[in-house]
């Protein structure tokens, strides 16, 4: 039980220090995070190991950080934005592909 806690306390320490490193080099933060995670990670160093509490904070994370990024976006100026018609387009594409994607969910539960 305390290995979880031990986990949160290494992810959050070092994903604010490589937010705080990468801000001093002028990019995002978030690049920081993600080089947090593949350092502290399974990839090289192996310090936090993936569990089921860890993948459900994760989840939440990401569910809060697109929350909050929503809250952000102010949809008028995006439309008024030079390249708004490639945001609509993109925004096509996406829904085309989600479109497929139910469609072919629907043929693979009939064909079961």
């Amino acid at each position: 039980m305390y290995s979880v806690f031990r986990d949160l306390a290494i992810i959050i320490l070092s994903a604010k220090f490589f937010a705080l490193v990468a801000r001093k080099c002028k990019a995002p933060q978030v690049v920081g995070e993600i080089i947090a995670g593949l350092i502290i990670g399974p990839c090289l160093l192996n310090l936090v190991q993936t569990s089921d509490a860890i993948s459900i904070f994760a989840e939440i994370g990401v569910v809060l950080l697109m929350f909050s990024t929503g809250l952000g976006t102010n949809l008028k100026e995006l439309l008024r934005a030079p390249d708004a018609q490639a945001a609509l387009l993109a925004r096509e594409g996406v829904t085309l592909r989600d479109a497929q994607h139910v469609d072919l969910r629907r043929y693979q539960w009939q064909c079961e």
